[in-house]
C-alpha cells in the first residue's frame, strides 16, 4: 500500500517583470490512500500546474511534495524520472498518446517500461481496453480514433500499470455523460481496490460528486475545501 501524497505551500510563478504569472501561491493539499481528491476551478486556476507538481513533472518554487517520505524537490531528474515511471501515472488534458502506435501499444508502453513479463502485459492490456469499452479499438491508432475513443485509450493507459498515484487532468472532458460515469466508475474501482492515491482536476459535477475530498483553486489559492 502506498502512502500519503502530500503538498505544503506550493508556490509556483511564471515569468519575469510585468509578465509575471503566480500560478500557484501557497497551495496545501493530502491525498491518502484509497481516496480520490477533486481540484475544481475555472481555466488558468492552476489546476494542471498543481497536478504538474504533485506528480514531478515540474518544480515548484517554493514548497513541498512529499510521497510516503519521499521529498519530490529534493530528486535528481534521474531519480523523479524512475518515479513517474514506476510509481505515478497521468492522464492528460492532450491525451499524450503516441501516434504511430496502436490502441494497444498505446496502453502497453508503461508496462514496457517497467519491464512486465510479455503474458503479463496482453492480459492487463486486454483487460483495461475492455474496461473502458475500446477492445474492438485495440488495432487502430489515435488517427482513426475519436477525441473521446483517444481519451478513454489514455485512462486506460494510466490504469494499466496499477500506479500508487493517479494524477488526472480533466479525465472526462471528451466523454458524452453515459460514457463519463463508466470511466468514473473505473477510476473509483481503481483507487478502491488497489488503495491508490487519485487527485483529479475536473469541471464535471459526476466526479465531484464521487470524490472524497474537494478543493477549489482559484487564482493559484485554495479558496473552499470539503
Amino acid at each position: 500500500m502506498t502512502g500519503v501524497l502530500r503538498a505544503t505551500g506550493l508556490r509556483k510563478v511564471y515569468g519575469t517583470g510585468r509578465r509575471t504569472v503566480v500560478a500557484l501561491d501557497g497551495v496545501d493539499l493530502t491525498a491518502e490512500p484509497g481516496r480520490i481528491v477533486v481540484v475544481r476551478g475555472r481555466s488558468g486556476s492552476g489546476k494542471t500546474t498543481l497536478l504538474h507538481l504533485l506528480g514531478g513533472l515540474d518544480r515548484a518554487d517554493s514548497g513541498t511534495v512529499h510521497l510516503d517520505d519521499t521529498e519530490l524537490g529534493s530528486l535528481p531528474e534521474r531519480d523523479l524520472l524512475a518515479l513517474r515511471r514506476d510509481r505515478v501515472s497521468f492522464v492528460f488534458q492532450s491525451f499524450g498518446l503516441l501516434p504511430v502506435l496502436s490502441a494497444a501499444e498505446n496502453v502497453e508502453v508503461p508496462l514496457r517500461l517497467r519491464g512486465t513479463p510479455v503474458d503479463e502485459r496482453t492480459e492487463r492490456v486486454d483487460a483495461a481496453l475492455e474496461a473502458v469499452g475500446l477492445a474492438q479499438h485495440a488495432r487502430q491508432r489515435p488517427g482513426e480514433l475519436s477525441g473521446g475513443q483517444q481519451q478513454r485509450v489514455a485512462i486506460a493507459r494510466a490504469v494499466v500499470a496499477r500506479p500508487e498515484v493517479l494524477l488526472a487532468d480533466e479525465p472526462t472532458a471528451q466523454l458524452d455523460s453515459e460514457t463519463a460515469v463508466a470511466v468514473m466508475d473505473l477510476l473509483v474501482g481503481f483507487v478502491r481496490e488497489h488503495q491508490a492515491v487519485a487527485v483529479v482536476s475536473t469541471h464535471d459535477p459526476l466526479i465531484a460528486e464521487r470524490a472524497d475530498r474537494v478543493l477549489e483553486l482559484h487564482s493559484g489559492r485554495v479558496i473552499d475545501a470539503a
